[in-house]
Parts: C-alpha cells; sequence; structure tokens
C-alpha cells in the first residue's frame, strides 16, 4: 500500500492526460526561452563588456535563476497536494471496505440471531452514519485541495 501511495501521484503526474503535465511542460518550456534569452543577453552583454562593464549579462542571469526556483517551487507544491489527496483517497477506500465489511457481518449476524435485533439495528444505522460523515469530509478535503493547487499554479506560474 505504501509504494501505491508513493508511485501514484508521480504516474498521474507525467501522465499526458493529467493537467500537471501541462503545467510542468508550460513551464519548462518557459524555463527554456529564458534560459535562451539570459544566453542571448550575456553573449551581447561580454560583446558589450568592452564599452559598457557588461552589467547586463549579471542582471539577465539572476532573473533567470530566480524563475527556476520559482517553478520547481509550483511543482513540488502541487506534487505534495498530489501526494495528500491520494492519501486521503486510499484512507477513504480503506474505511469503505471496514465499512462494507462490518455491515455484511451486521446482516450475516441479524439473520442467525434474531434475540438481539435491536442492537444490530442501533450498529447498522451508526455504521450507516460515519459512513456519510466520512464520504462528506473527504469531498470537502478533495475539494480544498483542488482549490489550494489551482490557486497555487495560478499565482507561481502566472496560467492565466
Amino acid at each position: 500500500m505504501f509504494t501505491i501511495i508513493i508511485i501514484l501521484p508521480h504516474l498521474f503526474y507525467s501522465s499526458p492526460f493529467s493537467p500537471l503535465f501541462y503545467f510542468e511542460d508550460r513551464a519548462g518550456s518557459q524555463q527554456k526561452v529564458r534560459s535562451s534569452i539570459a544566453t542571448a543577453n550575456t553573449a551581447s552583454g561580454d560583446a558589450d563588456s568592452n564599452s559598457s562593464g557588461g552589467s547586463s549579462s549579471s542582471s539577465s542571469s539572476s532573473s533567470s535563476s530566480s524563475s527556476s526556483s520559482s517553478s520547481s517551487t509550483v511543482v513540488v507544491g502541487v506534487e505534495v497536494v498530489v501526494v495528500v489527496v491520494v492519501v486521503v483517497v486510499v484512507v477513504v477506500v480503506v474505511v469503505v471496505v471496514v465499512v462494507v465489511v462490518v455491515v455484511v457481518v451486521v446482516v450475516v449476524v441479524e439473520e442467525v440471531v434474531v434475540v438481539v435485533e435491536e442492537v444490530v439495528v442501533v450498529v447498522f444505522v451508526v455504521v450507516i452514519v460515519v459512513l456519510i460523515v466520512v464520504v462528506v469530509v473527504v469531498v470537502v478535503v478533495v475539494v480544498v485541495a483542488v482549490v489550494v493547487v489551482v490557486i497555487v499554479v495560478v499565482l507561481k506560474t502566472g496560467f492565466f
């Protein structure tokens, strides 16, 4: 199960069907353009260094390095959110499986033992209520995680 938690986000992140794949591709393309501009500026700065001191080359290389760290921060932040969402989904799946097993056991016990029918009904109702609460909490967590990812990507990359 731990392997699934570690591998699944990377598969989701690197899949061409994932929107995160295109964010990374766009950020990578922007980085390539920025580095080629910085290289061109450095070359022109070296050519101009005889007359102007080459101050343009140092400023362009520093802006290139700051943009690189910004895009890598977004990628790491998105991966962390994806891992959290996957962990939450795995926990929900485990809880749902446990609840289904409990419901099956309760139904079997209800069939076998008629004397404790009231207890079985109470347990069944409690299990259903817990399941509903867990599903609502998971939906809220996933929605909040998606909103956070969208906000982080928009703010860091200027996608829109």
